[in-house]
């Protein structure tokens, strides 16, 4: 359970996204942009939704730990598309357990000088089932991807590369492997 002052950080980070959404709305309304304003609400309310689904999946301490990710990782920015109405309850700490030890492990090798982004699509009726895609470089392919595959629930695993561009897509199956 979150101490009260970390229900306070969060909270206090979460807001201050919101401003910032706000301001640039504000902003581009106030240069006449209207096509920017507009396109800046939908995303706002395309965001909403899918945090909205995040709730519904009755994993609290999931939601919980993916709405603070941004806030907690200065290197990592995260992001995420629910395609499932189902109650994940019973999953909720494997959830968090399983996708932490993923960042965890992106965590030690990365480049200090470099943004990651990730995104996470969760889907499945019975269990989850997700996929974490990862941009960027880690410092050993090799040893990131063998840590990775060692995981519970790491289904698959596949590195890309197009030129200088490096990603990783790493698909879980939360049902026991």
């Amino acid at each position: 359970m979150m101490k009260v002052d970390e229900v306070a950080n969060l909270l206090r980070h979460y807001r201050h996204d919101w401003m910032n959404q706000l301001q640039l709305v504000h902003g581009y309304a106030s240069m006449d942009k209207m096509e920017k304003v507009k396109e800046k609400l939908q995303e706002i309310i395309d965001f909403s939704r899918e945090e909205s689904k995040l709730m519904n999946l009755k994993a609290p301490h999931f939601a919980v730990w993916m709405v603070q990710f941004n806030a907690e990782y200065n290197q990592l920015r995260m992001s995420f598309q629910i395609d499932t109405q189902a109650d994940f309850s019973a999953f909720d700490q494997s959830l968090v357990q399983t996708c932490l030890a993923i960042i965890q492990h992106l965590e030690e090798f990365t480049n200090p000088l470099q943004l990651y982004e990730c995104m996470i699509f969760i889907w499945g009726e019975e269990h989850p089932q997700l996929r974490m895609h990862i941009d960027g470089q880690v410092s050993n392919d090799e040893q990131f991807m063998s840590r990775i595959d060692k995981l519970q629930y790491v289904k698959n695993l596949n590195r890309h590369e197009e030129e200088q561009h490096t990603s990783y897509e790493i698909y879980l199956d939360m049902k026991e492997r």
